[in-house]
């Protein structure tokens, strides 16, 4: 396995015991915390809105399943896919005693699935770790059926927020007088990905992918969701409702776009 793939791997699984309470608490605390909420919200309208009736669907990244219940109780069957083994035990713990779901681990690279498997595929919160967004994007065509969705998620490179990530992590580096921690360690090993929409949907319609639908969110305010959380959630609340308007949206931290493949 390449080593950012391992580095990947290796803190995924550390942070498996943890990731969903942190992540999907019943009533955001933080701004992070919300994005992850509004997220889910989002993905499973957009899903719903595509017109595909529930079927097989592909949660590739799926983590520690946050996803699989729901998708279950709106009638899909789940297949979940991770590079991380324990987040995998987390996911099967929760949908546990439901039938209609399976998890494996697997490289987005490089499917275990034969060609038009799935109805759709879900992929959120991946392409920040990828080794190749355009053989990620190949293998979601590949084993997508022909007019199936695929409700896809990427960092979007022109939010403000990420000016504020770029200076923390160089100060970090540079006057940290700490030993460095996990997450530290993992940060300087594997340096996240950002996107720009406008080129990640050409690479999709590149592929096979037209786009139908498209929405930024996680609308942070720099320096104000660290400074003052709740204040932060509040905004990030109130700017919302922007987030399906391109022209006012770009700030999001967060795009979402649906795909559906060329029959």
């Amino acid at each position: 396995m390449l080593s950012k793939l391992r580095s990947v791997r290796d803190y995924f699984d550390s942070d498996a015991g943890r990731y969903g309470d942190q992540r999907y608490p019943d009533e955001p605390r933080t701004c992070e915390q919300l994005s992850y909420l509004v997220r889910r919200r989002y993905v499973l309208g957009m899903l719903e809105n595509s017109g595909v009736p529930p079927g097989l669907v592909l949660d590739l990244g799926c983590g520690p399943g946050v996803y699989s219940n729901e998708l279950l109780d709106r009638g899909w069957r789940v297949r979940g896919v991770d590079l991380s083994p324990e987040m995998l035990k987390v996911a099967a713990q929760r949908v546990a005693g439901r039938t209609g779901v399976g998890f494996s681990v697997g490289q987005t690279t490089r499917l275990p699935f034969a060609d038009a498997t799935f109805d759709a595929v879900l992929c959120i919160g991946v392409f920040a770790y990828v080794e190749s967004e355009e053989k990620t994007i190949q293998e979601i065509v590949r084993v997508l059926k022909p007019n199936g969705c695929a409700v896809l998620q990427i960092a979007n490179a022109f939010a403000p927020i990420r000016a504020e990530h770029r200076l923390r992590f160089e100060l970090g580096r540079r006057l940290r007088s700490r030993p460095p921690d996990e997450e530290d360690r993992f940060r300087e090993q594997v340096r996240l990905a950002w996107q720009q929409p406008p080129a990640f949907r050409a690479l999709c319609a590149s592929a096979g992918l037209i786009p139908q639908e498209g929405r930024f969110y996680d609308f942070r305010a720099p320096g104000l969701a660290r400074v003052w959380p709740g204040a932060g959630v509040a905004v990030g609340r109130a700017f919302e409702h922007v987030g399906d308007r391109t022209w006012a949206g770009w700030w999001g931290a967060g795009f979402l776009s649906r795909y559906v493949k060329k029959a």
